[in-house]
C-alpha cells in the first residue's frame, strides 16, 4: 500500500546485502495497511519482542517519540531515515548517545536541512547510501519510482530531476 515505503526498505536492504552484511541477521517488518509509524500496535509489539538490536525505519517514524524512547529503554538502537516533517511538539533530539557515548539513535531527515527538500523517503535512503559510500550508487530506478509514486515535485530540484531521469533511463530492478 506504500510504494515509497517499500522502495525505501528495498534500498536499505540492497545496500546491506551489497555491503556483505550477514543477511541472516536482517529482519524486515511490514505494516498491513499504509502507515508511517510505529503506532501500529501489532507491529510495534512484534518489534519489541524481537531480538533486533538495530531497527532501521525507512520512510517513517520521525514523530514516533514515545515508541522510539521505549525501544531505546529496551536497549535497542534506532536509525530513522525519513522525509516527513518533524512536528513542533516532538522533543526527540536528532542524535542520542547512551552513558558510554555510544550512538543509540539517529534521525536522518531532509526536512531538517536546506538541501533535497523535495525528496521522498526512497530518495533520502538513496542519498544516505551515497553518503556512506562516498560515491554514486546503483538502484537509481528504485529511487526514481519511489519519488514518482510519492508524487514529489521534481521541478524544484535539478538534482532530483536528474536522478529520476537517470533511474527511468536505466530500470534494472526486475519488479519494475
Amino acid at each position: 500500500p506504500d510504494v515509497d515505503g517499500f522502495c525505501s526498505t528495498a534500498t536499505i536492504y540492497l545496500f546491506l546485502k551489497k555491503a556483505n552484511y550477514p543477511m541472516n541477521r536482517v529482519r524486515v517488518f511490514f505494516h498491513v495497511d499504509k502507515m508511517h509509524s510505529l503506532k501500529d500496535e501489532k507491529l510495534f509489539k512484534e518489534i519489541k519482542k524481537s531480538n533486533v538490536e538495530l531497527l532501521i525505519t525507512p520512510d517513517c517514524c520521525t514523530n514516533d517519540e514515545r515508541e522510539i524512547k521505549m525501544l531505546l529503554d529496551m536497549g535497542k538502537k534506532v536509525l530513522t531515515i525519513d522525509h516527513h516533517i518533524k512536528s513542533e511538539d516532538n522533543k526527540l533530539q536528532n542524535v542520542y548517545k547512551n552513558q558510554n557515548g555510544e550512538l543509540i539513535y539517529a534521525l536522518v531527515n531532509n526536512q531538517l536541512g536546506e538541501h533535497c527538500k523535495d525528496f521522498c523517503g526512497g530518495g533520502v535512503c538513496w542519498n544516505f547510501c551515497v553518503a556512506l559510500l562516498q560515491k554514486e550508487w546503483v538502484h537509481q530506478d528504485i529511487c526514481a519510482i519511489s519519488n514518482i509514486a510519492d508524487m514529489m515535485n521534481i521541478n524544484n530540484d535539478y538534482y532530483l530531476r536528474t536522478l529520476v531521469n537517470k533511474g527511468l533511463d536505466n530500470i534494472t530492478n526486475q519488479l519494475f
